[in-house]
């Protein structure tokens, strides 16, 4: 008996090393956009699909809680590659999908993500069918949403673009963690084998026109054309590719720079309402700064969010967007330090010149001077601005009666 008892524990702890010794020089690769990641497997799926049970008593076995050592690899990722929280579900979600493989591996695929997102400390519930909710404090409009008292919790796994919202879902397990998630890409992703496009893009600071080169990062363009719809907080904040804000910065920033704030914003508003074809049958979504660009083409949204980013990253400018609900219009306010008195808007309707002082609004106490990105509707892109910058007042037909103020966009530190 005990001689059997021995000769079993031997032959399971040569197995043990034999897999073990197998697997620690077996790497996976993991295919994300445009790069590969390799990762060191050091444990076999086999390990894993040897653990029968529902998903509550996989999350809870040993092995599934030992998950430290995908974790450590994880996080290096996001580091080197500046991925946020999404873009790292992202990679997570990849791996799990070539490490099972075997049919009916579903469970085995949310419990394996489940566990990374618990050791990685996120506000995580998981409902029926092993739909796993995460926590987050951003607005995010084309996943489903379950809220349990003030907290909102998104659908990430799995994937399904939808929505819905739901009042009460069956919650069978989730973590003790307080992490929000967040959507918001304050850096975009830094890609080894990155594609480029070079585009010449035309503009007008006031009367005068330009034509001058960037180069845009085709691969973080399809990251952005597969990311979940959001507000325009997180579109507000996302900076330039590595690639566009160079030669954004050596070729276009130049010519906006004032003597003076003022004369900044005045500038980058002249660049927004000149840079691309005003065209409300774009993609059915907001788009990053670095797409509207792309495009050449866009609506109000789309105008607000790359003049918010401009004056943001360039100034350091405390912004806001400005929703006028009954006239569909979004254009944004920009806070100066002092007082704005000049005369700085003249416009023509129905064949009369008007001139008008800047008009602002009280955001928390601070005054902020409206500015309409969008200008005129139906201009060419590079076509010049002949008339002066309607900074400091609305288009002349939005009506201020209802405007809501969205968010506030703080400049970055």
């Amino acid at each position: 008996m005990k001689t059997n008892l021995v000769k079993n524990i031997l032959s399971r702890a040569v197995l043990l090393l034999l897999v073990t010794f197998s697997v620690k020089c077996f790497s996976q690769e993991v295919v994300f956009y445009s790069d590969t990641i390799v990762f060191e497997q050091i444990v076999s799926p086999e390990a894993y699909y040897e653990i029968d049970g529902n998903f509550e008593e996989l999350v809870e076995s040993p092995r599934f809680k030992d998950i430290g050592w995908f974790v450590n690899q994880l996080k290096a990722v996001k580091s080197e590659k500046r991925l946020n929280d999404y873009f790292t579900y992202e990679v997570l979600k990849n791996y799990s999908e070539i490490f099972f493989t075997k049919r009916h591996s579903q469970k085995y695929r949310a419990a394996f993500v489940y566990a990374v997102l618990n050791e990685l400390e996120f506000d995580v519930v998981v409902s029926n069918k092993n739909v796993i909710y995460v926590s987050s404090e951003d607005e995010i409009h084309n996943l489903s949403l379950y809220k349990k008292g003030k907290k909102k919790y998104y659908r990430l796994y799995p994937f399904l673009k939808s929505g819905v919202f739901f009042y009460n879902i069956h919650v069978k397990k989730k973590t003790n963690k307080k992490k929000s998630f967040v959507f918001r890409v304050k850096e975009v992703p830094k890609m080894s084998n990155a594609e480029y496009i070079h585009k010449m893009v035309s503009f007008a600071i006031g009367r005068d026109i330009f034509k001058e080169r960037v180069v845009l990062n085709k691969t973080v363009l399809g990251m952005f054309e597969q990311y979940p719809r959001a507000s325009f907080c997180i579109y507000g904040q996302t900076d330039f590719s590595d690639s566009l804000k160079g030669s954004f910065e050596k070729n276009i920033l130049p010519k906006l720079k004032g003597k003076n704030n003022e004369e900044t914003v005045r500038n980058i508003l002249s660049f927004s309402q000149s840079v691309s074809r005003y065209q409300e049958d774009r993609p059915e979504r907001s788009l990053f700064p670095e797409e509207f660009l792309f495009y050449g083409k866009g609506d109000c949204e789309d105008y607000s969010i790359l003049f918010v980013y401009l004056v943001r990253e360039y100034t350091g400018l405390n912004t806001v967007f400005i929703n006028y609900p009954s006239d569909r219009h979004i254009n944004s306010a920009v806070h100066f330090p002092q007082k704005i008195e000049k005369l700085i808007h003249r416009y023509t309707l129905d064949g009369d010149e008007y001139y008008e002082k800047p008009r602002s609004i009280k955001v928390k106490g601070k005054e902020y001077y409206i500015c309409e990105p969008t200008g005129v509707g139906g201009r060419e892109a590079g076509e010049p601005i002949t008339y002066d910058l309607v900074m400091g007042m609305p288009q002349a037909t939005i009506s201020t009666k209802l405007l809501i103020v969205l968010v506030t966009i703080k400049p970055t530190a």
